[in-house]
Order: C-alpha cells, then sequence, then structure tokens
C-alpha cells in the first residue's frame, strides 16, 4: 500500500494538502464555513450538475453509493493519506490506489503532433532535407484525477501548445491550466506563463493559489507546476511550494 505522507503543512495543511488546492469552489465560500456533509455536499453537487455533465455524472455515481458509503467518502475528503496520494501522483506521474482501492490517483501524458503546413507529409515526394525542416504544431497535456468510492473529486489538467522543428522547440504558443473539483471547500485561482529554455526546450508554468476554509480559519497555499518539453515530447513536470 503507498504510504507516503505529505509533509511541511502543518496539522491542517496536511489535512487538506493538494486534493483541495487543486479545486474549486463557490466565490462565497468563506473561512467559517461549516464542515462538509453528505448533505451539503448532495446539495452542491447537484447544484453544479444543472451545469456541467461531469457534475450530472457524479451526482448520479454518488445517488448509488450506499448511506454508509456515502459518509465514507466524506470522511476521505479529510483524510492526510488520500489528499498525499493526489499529491503524489501530480508530482511523480505515479498512479497509486490506497484505502483498500476506494481511493485511486491516476495520470495521462500526451502529445499529439501536426504539420503546420498539412499538405506536408513525408510521403508528397519531398526531398530528405526539405522533410527535415517542417515545422509542426505540437499539444503536449498532463492530467491528473481522483476518484473516491467511483465518484470524480479532483481532476487537474496542464496543456502546452508549441511548434517544433529539426528536432527542437521552435516557438511557444500557450499555456493553460484546467481544475474541477467536488470538494467544495477551496477558493481557487491559476496564472500561467510559458517561455523557450536553452537547448531547444520550452516550458510551462503555473501558478495555483489556493485558499483553503477549514473550521473556522482561513489557509493560503501556494505551488508551481511546470512542464518542460523539448522537440521529441516532455522532458519532466515538477510541482513544488512557492
Amino acid at each position: 500500500m503507498y504510504t507516503h505522507k505529505s509533509q511541511g503543512l502543518g496539522a491542517v495543511g496536511a489535512v487538506v494538502a493538494l486534493m483541495v488546492t487543486f479545486g474549486t469552489a463557490p466565490s462565497n465560500a468563506v473561512a467559517d464555513d461549516p464542515p462538509i456533509t453528505v448533505e451539503s455536499f448532495h446539495d452542491r453537487l447537484e447544484a453544479e450538475a444543472a451545469s456541467s455533465s461531469e457534475a450530472a455524472t457524479d451526482l448520479r455515481k454518488f445517488e448509488e453509493l450506499s448511506p454508509s458509503d456515502q459518509q465514507k467518502l466524506m470522511d476521505y475528503l479529510m483524510d492526510p493519506e488520500v489528499s498525499a496520494a493526489f499529491e503524489h501522483t501530480a508530482q511523480t506521474g505515479e498512479s497509486v490506489s490506497v484505502e483498500n482501492g476506494d481511493v485511486k490517483t491516476s495520470f495521462d501524458v500526451n502529445t499529439v503532433s501536426t504539420p503546420t503546413n498539412t499538405g506536408a507529409s513525408a510521403g508528397s515526394g519531398l526531398s530528405a532535407q526539405s522533410t527535415a525542416s517542417i515545422e509542426y504544431n505540437v499539444t503536449a497535456s498532463y492530467v491528473v484525477e481522483q476518484r473516491i468510492l467511483g465518484v470524480l473529486i479532483t481532476k487537474l489538467s496542464q496543456t502546452f501548445k508549441y511548434v517544433t522543428g529539426s528536432g527542437v522547440v521552435l516557438r511557444t504558443s500557450s499555456c493553460t491550466a484546467a481544475a474541477l473539483n467536488y470538494n467544495f471547500t477551496v477558493v481557487l485561482s491559476s496564472s500561467v506563463s510559458h517561455y523557450m529554455l536553452a537547448g531547444g526546450m520550452a516550458e510551462c508554468d503555473i501558478v495555483w493559489r489556493g485558499y483553503i476554509a477549514y473550521k473556522g480559519s482561513g489557509i493560503q497555499i501556494d505551488k508551481i507546476q511546470s512542464l518542460v518539453v523539448n522537440g521529441p515530447g516532455v522532458v519532466s513536470r515538477s510541482l513544488q511550494n512557492i
């Protein structure tokens, strides 16, 4: 069983840790919000389901759970091992399963490339030299998600678009962040940047700024997530405290 624990966040920070750092919450969430319950979780998920197909699917799965499993899910939301599992996967790209398989955290890394000139291809009569000079639009994505008892709780997506040629990154296009979370205990904002590095590489950075409402007090947890790429694909991923 995976047993890594969050370090350096303090007793309260360890309880909520990264799983909620990457979440979203209603704009009216405040530090004195009451602890989440089965009823409040259902009500907020039902409200989200009115405009989100993912929330609607989650609502159906949550309603299919037994009352005891619904309460177990609430308990897992405040379990430090559960939140540490999400942090571990976000940092390392290693899928983990904890709590006898009740909690599963997974990841997906993918790159898709297409020639900037869609009519150009190696089989279209181009010389080897001209083929080598073809530029490609590349999209690299990194997605981490956590499910508890089959219900999607947290999903973090990072997408980096750039142009390659001759085996190196030529220029960057965009860096975007998307976060989905049905913990409902955090207000999240993010800022992004993308830039070239030496050696034909490039980097996409996301600064996550999370404000967690917990038992009458507020906790600020800020982190930076980086994705480094080169011509062939993803070189590294990292997640660090600011």
